[in-house]
């Protein structure tokens, strides 16, 4: 049996698990799997059997490319279309590119998508000759956010499949999964 190295947890799992923990401490409780099975962190709402899943993804943000870099296999995703409720990309936006006064900071911002959003956004998307979807954000203005890998490829570019921009830090959904189990 594969067992997690609990002695170094990836830092992208750890910081949003300490993000989530504070704003929903008097709700949920959080544990990490022992074995990746696909779910990388489990809320289960306090004094209940009730729960919610993540899959977490990180990625620094690439200034040369102006834009962060994220992967999923399609394997994966099947395996995890009814275990997973959101998929979290979490991205390392440098402070020089964040209009902050801290430029040798790094803001920390959260794409918080509930996976069946998700999976209707990939059938856009082609998939690498390893088996595997790139995920390129961009960020414009620090609040607009596109997904601009595929973005060429489809002709009737209108925004859905890759305007992220209400997916941006949407603490929001995590808050209305949890009232509403």
């Amino acid at each position: 049996m594969a067992v997690k190295n609990f002695w170094t947890f990836n830092a992208g799992e750890a910081i949003f698990a300490d993000k989530l923990h504070k704003r929903f401490k008097n709700k949920i409780e959080l544990y990490f799997p022992l074995k990746d099975t696909g779910i990388d962190l489990l809320a289960v709402v306090k004094n209940s059997r009730r729960f919610v899943t993540f899959q977490i993804k990180e990625s620094r943000y690439y200034e040369e490319e102006n834009s962060s870099w994220h992967q999923e296999t399609r394997k994966n995703f099947e395996k995890n279309k009814n275990r997973v409720d959101f998929y979290i990309f979490v991205i390392y936006l440098p402070g020089c590119l964040a209009n902050t006064e801290k430029k040798d900071k790094f803001i920390i911002h959260y794409v918080i998508i509930p996976t069946g959003e998700l999976l209707k956004r990939i059938e856009f998307k082609k998939i690498n000759k390893n088996g595997t979807y790139d995920f390129y954000f961009r960020f414009k203005d620090n609040k607009q956010l596109n997904e601009v890998r595929e973005r060429k490829s489809v002709r009737n570019f209108k925004g859905w499949p890759f305007d992220y921009a209400k997916y941006l830090n949407a603490w929001n959904l995590i808050a209305e999964k949890f009232a509403g189990l």
